[in-house]
């Protein structure tokens, strides 16, 4: 048995780095800001080369792997990122920037074997995780 939900991650930054810097309304005035982005995880490369986004790993200016150091870099000001709406709604003066422009789309999969699937304590697991990141995966 499987279940699948897309978590799409959008464009954020935090109100201080706007004030200062400005807001950008489209993808080429984003070179006017500090870029929060990956280090070497290939995956993250990949799927923001996936969404036909233009950033490299050299147009960074803090990279990190770690998603929660992103997050922390943003809430920050230290720059503009892209990050799980569900982690940025925790932070109220986070700012979605460019939001038809900017998503990196990333499915999520729980699976569990079918000898597992009559377990009446593993199919409620299975219930309760799926309804937990299809919530997660709706908030935007």
């Amino acid at each position: 048995m499987e279940s699948k939900a897309t978590v799409s991650p959008s464009g954020l930054a935090h109100a201080l780095h706007l004030a200062v810097h400005g807001t950008p309304k489209r993808l080429d005035e984003l070179a006017g800001h500090a870029i929060v982005g990956f280090d070497q995880d290939v995956v993250s490369a990949r799927a923001i080369a996936a969404s036909g986004l233009p950033l490299t790993r050299e147009m960074f200016a803090f990279r990190t792997d770690n998603q929660l150091a992103q997050l922390a870099a943003i809430r920050a000001g230290c720059g503009i990122s892209i990050c799980q709406m569900g982690l940025a709604s925790h932070t109220p003066k986070l700012a979605r920037l460019l939001p038809d422009m900017v998503a990196v789309p990333i499915e999520t999969w729980i699976t569990i074997h079918e000898d597992l699937r009559s377990d009446q304590r593993m199919r409620l697991t299975f219930d309760h995780l799926h309804q937990a990141i299809t919530a997660y995966a709706a908030i935007s």
